[in-house]
């Protein structure tokens, strides 16, 4: 599981991300510096890079 966040999101803050990484042993976290609660419209580049690096890693477990 992305945890895939926004520094600046007001409505789930960032500081749920260190408690939820806990509940989620095999969870990977991003947060994205120059974004608030819509991270891929507030930094697109940023957001994609993130899911394809993602993308890439599980996709390379399971081949």
């Amino acid at each position: 599981m992305l945890l895939l966040r926004g520094r600046h999101d007001m409505t789930f803050p960032v500081s749920l991300v260190e408690p939820s990484l806990d509940l989620i042993p095999r969870a990977r976290a991003v947060v994205l510096d120059n974004a608030g609660h819509i991270p891929h419209v507030d930094d697109p580049d940023g957001y994609l890079h993130a899911v394809r690096e993602f993308l890439g890693r599980v996709l390379w477990i399971f081949t």
